[in-house]
């Protein structure tokens, strides 16, 4: 999430899994990001994309 900045589109969703002693571990998980193009705008497209 913290890499993502800005272009975050929704918060931190986690893959769990049981283990053997019983207790969930996160084992994955995402962030979306925006990663559309600015209509009539390449270099800010650009700059959005560094």
């Amino acid at each position: 999430m913290a890499a993502s900045g800005r272009l975050a589109k929704s918060a931190a969703r986690f893959s769990f899994q049981r283990g053997s002693d019983g207790k969930f571990y996160a084992v994955g998980g995402e962030v979306s990001i925006a990663t559309f193009l600015i209509p009539g705008n390449p270099q800010s497209t650009i700059q959005k994309a560094q």
